[in-house]
C-alpha cells in the first residue's frame, strides 16, 4: 500500500505541474482524464476514493468547456463514460449532479459529431470564418493524445502617424520571433493585394489580431496564409473599398507565406496532424501548400477507411495569388452601391451618430434600470464590487484580500455586509479591510466604515482600546470585522471583532446607524475568525457563537455566550490573562483536537478559516472544520455539534485519512490508521468543556 500511495501522490504532483504550465481546457481535460483513469484502475477503493476529489471541481469545468472535435470520437466517449464512473463515487451530492449535467451536455455534442463522419455536416456546425488548424503544445510529452483546435481571426485596423503597430490578444510580453516576421510578411502582402481596389491606403496603422479561441500563446508561420486573408479582409472594409473580399464557408487554411507570396510546406509529421484536426471537425475544404498536398492526400486516406462517409477536400496552393484567383475558396466581388454608400455616410456622421448612440443608450438603461439600491456583493481578486439585484455596477472598492486564494476567501464573511442602516428602505454598505492606499492620502488605520447607496461615506469607526496581560501592555494595533446586527436595549447595533497585531481580541458594539461605541467588551486571549449571531439553542434569547484560536492552551476553540451577558474576559490560563477582566458567563466553551499530523510539521496549532462557522441547512446546528497540517495544504476535519454546542461527530476527510496514513504507514506517526475508531477516541480525548471554573471531560455523542 505504501508503494501506492507514493505513486499516486508522484502523480497528483506531476499533474498538477502539468495543469500549471497548460491554458487550453481541452488539453487540461486529457491530462486529467489519464489521472483518473489511473486513480480508477488501482485495486484499492479506499485511495480512490480519497485522491478523486482533488481535482474534481476543475474536472468538470474543463468538462463544460469541451467539445469533441479535432479529436478521434472515441476519445471523447471514454470521458463521458469516466465522467459517469466518476459520479457514482460522489452519489448523492452537487458533484454527481454537475458531473451528470455535464456529461450529458457532452454527449449531445458527441451525437452532433458523429453526424459529421457519417457524411451530414448539420447546419449549425458550419464555421463562418476562415480558420486554421492549431496543434496544441506538449511540452511535457503526456498523455499521448495529440490535441488541437480551429483557431478563428478577428481584425481591427486603424489610421496611425508613426509606425506599424500589431497588436495580439492574446499576447506574451515580446511576440516570438517567427510570428512575428510572419505578421509583418502578412501585412506587406495583404497591403499590396489591398491598394489594387481601394485608394488612399495610409502608411501606417495599429491592427489588433485577435485570436477568437485563447488557448495560449501563439508561435510559428503556420497562420500566415489564413491572416494575410484576414487583413485584406479587414483593409478593403476598413477603406470602404468598392470591392469586397470573402472567403466561403466551412474552409481551413494553413501554411505560412514567403515574402515573394508562396506557401511554405511543413513536414510529413505535422501536415498529417493537421489534417486528422480537420477530418474530425464540421469542415468541408482544407487547403495546404502544394508541397504537403501528397502527404495530405496520404493520411485522408487512411482516416476514411474508418470513416468512409466523412467527405473532406483537399486543395494545393502554391502562391497567395493562386488563392485569391480561386473562386471556390476567395469571393471577390463589387460592394453594392447603397451599402457603400451607408458606409461612407457613417464615416462623415459618426460624432452625430455617437452622440445618438450615447443618448439611446443612456435612455433605455434609465428606462429599464435605474435601481440604485445595493443588493449584491460581488468579489473579482481584490476588488468588491457593488451591484444592484440586476447585477448593474453601482460602485465598487478595493480590498485587502483577494478572493482568488482559497485561505483568504472567507475573509468576505466578515468584510462586507449589506444593512439598511437607517431603516428607509434604501441599503448602505458596511466594509472593513479596505485597501488603504486607494485613498489620497492612504488611509493609516484599519477601520470599519458604512456607505451609503453611491458609494460616500457614512461614518466609520476606529477601535484602539487598550488591553494588558500580566506578560506585556498591548499595542493598539487591530483590524476590525463584521459578525452582524442585533437589537440590544432597543438600540439596533452592529456586533464587531477586532484582531490585536499580538493575539488579543476584542468583542463590541456600535450603533448601526452612526457607527457610535456603545455597550460592553469582551475580551480573548486569541484571534477569532468567524461569528453567528441568533437564538440558536432555541432558548428565547438571542446568541453570540464564535470560533476562534486560544493562545495560551494552543486549540481551536468554539463559545456561545448569551449577547446580553458579553463582557469581561473568555477563559484562559497562564500568564496571558488579561488584567482586571472578569471571565465571561458562557454557555459554552469548547477546546477542540488538535491531531498528531499537525504536530508531525511542528506547528503549535491547527486552525480553523475565516467565515467557517455555518448552521445546517436541516437542523440548524452548528458545523465547521478542523483544517491540520501544514499551509496550505490543509487537510479537513469537520466537527459537528449540537445546539448547545456539545461535540455530536468528527469526520475525517479522505484528504486528512491518505495523508496521515501515509506517514502511519512509513513509521513516522504511530497507530491507529486514521479511519478507525480508536482514533476517533484520541481525538474525542482531547475535547474540554469550561465548566464555569476549569475545563473538564463531558461525554461526547459519538
Amino acid at each position: 500500500m505504501n508503494n501506492i500511495i507514493s505513486e499516486v501522490e508522484e502523480k497528483t504532483a506531476k499533474v498538477k505541474e502539468q495543469l500549471h504550465s497548460t491554458t487550453s481546457s481541452k488539453r487540461a481535460l486529457i491530462i486529467l482524464f489519464e489521472h483518473y483513469q489511473f486513480l480508477l484502475d488501482i485495486n484499492n477503493k479506499q485511495i480512490t476514493e480519497a485522491y478523486l476529489p482533488e481535482f474534481v471541481q476543475s474536472y468538470t469545468d474543463h468538462i463544460e468547456n469541451f467539445n469533441p472535435y479535432c479529436l478521434h470520437p472515441s476519445i471523447t466517449q471514454q470521458i463521458i463514460e469516466q465522467d459517469k464512473k466518476i459520479a457514482d463515487y460522489f452519489s448523492g451530492t452537487e458533484i454527481a449532479d454537475s458531473l451528470l449535467i455535464a456529461g450529458e451536455k457532452l454527449q449531445g455534442e458527441l451525437d452532433k459529431f458523429k453526424k459529421v463522419l457519417s457524411g451530414d455536416i448539420p447546419e449549425e456546425l458550419v464555421i463562418n470564418k476562415i480558420c486554421f488548424p492549431l496543434l496544441e503544445e506538449n511540452n511535457d510529452k503526456t498523455p499521448d493524445v495529440s490535441t488541437g483546435i480551429l483557431e478563428t481571426l478577428t481584425i481591427k485596423v486603424s489610421k496611425t502617424k508613426d509606425e506599424n503597430k500589431f497588436l495580439l490578444i492574446p499576447s506574451e510580453i515580446k511576440i516570438e520571433s517567427q510570428l512575428k516576421n510572419q505578421i509583418e510578411t502578412s501585412w506587406q502582402q495583404a497591403v499590396r493585394v489591398a491598394k489594387k481596389y481601394a485608394r488612399r491606403i495610409a502608411e501606417h496603422h495599429e491592427v489588433i489580431i485577435r485570436f477568437d479561441k485563447r488557448v495560449g500563446f501563439y508561435r510559428g508561420n503556420s497562420l500566415g496564409a489564413a491572416l494575410t486573408i484576414a487583413f485584406i479582409e479587414e483593409l478593403l472594409s476598413y477603406y470602404n473599398s468598392p470591392v469586397v473580399i470573402t472567403t466561403g464557408k466551412g474552409i481551413s487554411l494553413t501554411g505560412g507565406l514567403e515574402k515573394d507570396g508562396s506557401l511554405i510546406a511543413t513536414s510529413e509529421e505535422i501536415i498529417g496532424k493537421k489534417v486528422e484536426n480537420v477530418f474530425y471537425s464540421p469542415i468541408q475544404t482544407f487547403v495546404v501548400p502544394e508541397g504537403d498536398l501528397p502527404y495530405a492526400e496520404t493520411k485522408l486516406k487512411t482516416l476514411q477507411k474508418e470513416f468512409p462517409k466523412r467527405e473532406l477536400n483537399l486543395i494545393g496552393i502554391k502562391t497567395l495569388e493562386d488563392l485569391l484567383d480561386s473562386r471556390k475558396l476567395v469571393d471577390i466581388r463589387k460592394q453594392k452601391i447603397i451599402v457603400r454608400s451607408s458606409k461612407f455616410a457613417v464615416s462623415n456622421k459618426v460624432a452625430i451618430l455617437f452622440f445618438m448612440v450615447i443618448v439611446t443608450l443612456v435612455y433605455f438603461a434609465r428606462l429599464y434600470d435605474f435601481d440604485s439600491n445595493p443588493t449584491i456583493l460581488v468579489n473579482k481578486g481584490t476588488w468588491l464590487f457593488v451591484q444592484n439585484k440586476n447585477g448593474k455596477e453601482l460602485w465598487k472598492k478595493k480590498v485587502e484580500y483577494d478572493s482568488q486564494i482559497d485561505y483568504e476567501k472567507g475573509r468576505r464573511e466578515v468584510a462586507q455586509k449589506i444593512f439598511d442602516v437607517d431603516n428607509d428602505g434604501t441599503n448602505e454598505v458596511i466594509l472593513s479591510l479596505e485597501d488603504k492606499r486607494q485613498y489620497s492620502p492612504p488611509l493609516s488605520y484599519n477601520r470599519v466604515a458604512c456607505f451609503s447607496s453611491a458609494g460616500s461615506l457614512v461614518w466609520e469607526y476606529v477601535f484602539r482600546d487598550s488591553i494588558s496581560s500580566i506578560e506585556q501592555q498591548h499595542s493598539l494595533y487591530y483590524v476590525t470585522n463584521i459578525i452582524d446586527t442585533i437589537t440590544i436595549g432597543g438600540v439596533k447595533a452592529l456586533a464587531l471583532f477586532a484582531n490585536n497585531i499580538l493575539y488579543p481580541t476584542a468583542v463590541f458594539f456600535v450603533e448601526l446607524s452612526n457607527g457610535k461605541r456603545f455597550g460592553p467588551t469582551m475580551w480573548h486571549v486569541g484571534h477569532l475568525h468567524s461569528g453567528l449571531i441568533g437564538d440558536i439553542d432555541e432558548d428565547g434569547n438571542n446568541e453570540l457563537i464564535m470560533t476562534g484560536v486560544n493562545n495560551s492552551l494552543g486549540r481551536v476553540i468554539i463559545f456561545s455566550i448569551d449577547a446580553d451577558k458579553i463582557g469581561g474576559q473568555l477563559p484562559a490560563v497562564s500568564d496571558r490573562i488579561f488584567l482586571g477582566r472578569p471571565i465571561a458567563e458562557v454557555n459554552n466553551y469548547v477546546l477542540l483536537p488538535k491531531s498528531d499530523y499537525t504536530s508531525y510539521f511542528g506547528l503549535k496549532f491547527n486552525r480553523d478559516m475565516w467565515g467557517n462557522l455555518k448552521l445546517n441547512a436541516i437542523s440548524k446546528e452548528p458545523f465547521f472544520y478542523l483544517y491540520e497540517g501544514k499551509e496550505p495544504d490543509y487537510k479537513g476535519i469537520l466537527v459537528e455539534f449540537t445546539k448547545d454546542l456539545i461535540i455530536k461527530k468528527l469526520d475525517i476527510s479522505e484528504w486528512f485519512e491518505v495523508a496521515r496514513d501515509s506517514l502511519v504507514s512509513r513509521g513516522e506517526l504511530p497507530l491507529p490508521y486514521s479511519h478507525t475508531k480508536e482514533y476517533l477516541n484520541i481525538l474525542f480525548e482531547q475535547v474540554r468543556y469550561w465548566d464555569g471554573e476549569r475545563f473538564v471531560r463531558k461525554e461526547n455523542l459519538n
